[in-house]
């Protein structure tokens, strides 16, 4: 039919308007060449001259280059991405001072509702908002943290400008400040190096204090036997018996002190073993049996509940158990009995509960508070004896190193000083609680609170 299809149909011819005046201007000239006479050929004869104008090389005219598209928008990580990258806890504040990210890390210290908050209401450390401030100026800036908690956590904070300031907003008005630069604030933790170095005076500090007198007595002793003690074979006997208890007591005193300093070197990190607490306790009271047969002391065992599974290490989690039950057995009155009672799984109100006897006229102090972590299920661990208690001056301090009650007040034996104390770090690397309950002449109550744990994953057959 000689029709084009939609996709072959011609598109309409678009020419400069200065093109198309000058073919009309010369197709009118040409016809008004050929007179009167060519009348007919007049029109004919000046479509083909405008033609051949419209015709003319588009390379004898300027054209303007088509312009170019956009190029595509270069897709990056944001800022908020590059914050939850970093390795450290950090913050990134803008140039109203709202934090406009923060990392994982970064919220367990300051708090997740922290996002989106002024740096004022989220922060409110005088010390680190006077460097944000100074990081907005475009200087950068320094300043010491320190997180109460159970340990207490220790951070240097680096504070740098981002990036230029904003603009200002529209509404701004004449009076208002004017933005800052954006703040990437850096946590580096101290913590560690702090505990470590601490750890390191205290041990010295200690070592050389309590191992000063066991060491003049054996020294004193050994000097008595090279005298007038040289013959003497009854006085021998007795002086030595008196050298093997001070070199035990030595001994003790170096153990306790070397677990202690690589418990307190570790207490940051969470255990990664999971234990059975059930199995453990029947261990403990196994080994501690002629003890308590020698003491005239009855220990009674938990309820057999099946395995329980807390994440702590097996040695430390054996040593708080055995400090807690020799402790009963050493300072309970013969003739009476340690009872240890285990509660499997409840949560913390309900552990905390059970913990103590319910005698209204105990005492109770909480030497180990889990703060925040009280979320989940828990395990307890009681241990209860008849003697002499304790009173109430002295519960705060059971846990500090060395510190021992008098014992012409409360009846109790000396020992190193250091039981509670490992009891007490133990507890804390698997953020649990450590509870007491006591009353002058009727007993105390020990009680550990744990985290429950998930049964560990079964080991992998061998190929």
């Amino acid at each position: 039919m000689g029709l084009t299809s939609s996709s072959e149909r011609v598109r309409p011819l678009r020419v400069p308007l200065w093109q198309a005046g000058t073919a009309a201007l010369a197709g009118i000239g040409a016809a008004a060449s050929v007179g009167a006479a060519g009348a007919l050929l007049a029109i004919p004869l000046g479509s083909v001259v405008a033609l051949g104008v419209l015709m003319l090389p588009l390379s004898a005219r300027p054209v303007p280059e088509p312009a170019l598209p956009p190029p595509p928008p270069v897709i990056g990580p944001s800022a908020a991405d590059l914050v939850a990258l970093l390795p450290v806890p950090a913050l990134l504040i803008d140039g109203w001072r709202r934090i406009a990210a923060v990392n994982a890390s970064a919220q367990v210290i300051f708090g997740a509702a922290s996002l989106g908050a002024f740096a004022e209401a989220a922060l409110r450390v005088p010390e680190v908002l006077a460097a944000i401030a100074e990081a907005g100026l475009g200087r950068e800036a320094q300043a010491a943290l320190r997180v109460p908690g159970t340990p207490e956590r220790h951070f240097a904070v680096h504070a740098r400008p981002a990036g230029p300031p904003p603009p200002p907003p529209p509404n701004a008005r004449a009076g208002d400040p004017p933005p800052r630069c954006p703040v990437l604030l850096v946590l580096e933790d101290l913590s560690e190096g702090r505990r470590l170095a601490r750890a390191r005076a205290d041990f010295l500090a200690n070592a050389s204090h309590e191992l000063r007198t066991p060491l003049a007595a054996l020294s004193g002793f050994i000097e008595t036997l090279r005298g007038h003690a040289r013959n003497d074979p009854e006085a021998q006997e007795r002086f030595l018996e008196i050298m093997f208890r001070q070199s035990q007591r030595m001994r003790r005193l170096i153990d306790d002190l070397m677990s202690l300093s690589r418990i307190e070197a570790n207490e940051m990190r969470r255990p990664e073993g999971v234990i059975d607490l059930a199995d453990t306790i029947r261990t403990v009271l196994e080994a501690l049996a002629p003890v308590a047969a020698a003491a005239r002391i009855v220990v009674t065992a938990p309820d057999d509940t099946g395995p329980v599974w807390v994440r702590a290490d097996s040695d430390e989690l054996a040593q708080v158990v055995q400090n807690l039950v020799d402790n009963a057995i050493k300072y309970a009155r013969p003739e009476t009995t340690v009872r240890v009672a285990m509660l499997p799984d409840a949560a913390y109100s309900e552990v905390e509960h059970w913990a103590y006897r319910g005698n209204p006229a105990a005492d109770r102090v909480v030497l180990l508070d889990p703060g925040a972590l009280r979320t989940g299920r828990f395990v307890g661990l009681r241990v209860s004896d008849s003697g002499p208690g304790i009173e109430r001056d002295h519960l705060p301090r059971l846990s500090e190193r060395f510190y021992r009650v008098d014992p012409a007040r409360s009846g109790l034996q000396r020992g190193t000083g250091l039981g509670l104390a490992i009891v007490k770090h133990v507890v804390a690397r698997s953020r649990g609680a450590v509870l007491v309950e006591s009353e002058p002449g009727e007993g105390s109550t020990f009680a550990v609170l744990l985290p429950r744990s998930a049964p560990p994953e079964p080991e992998s057959a061998l190929a």
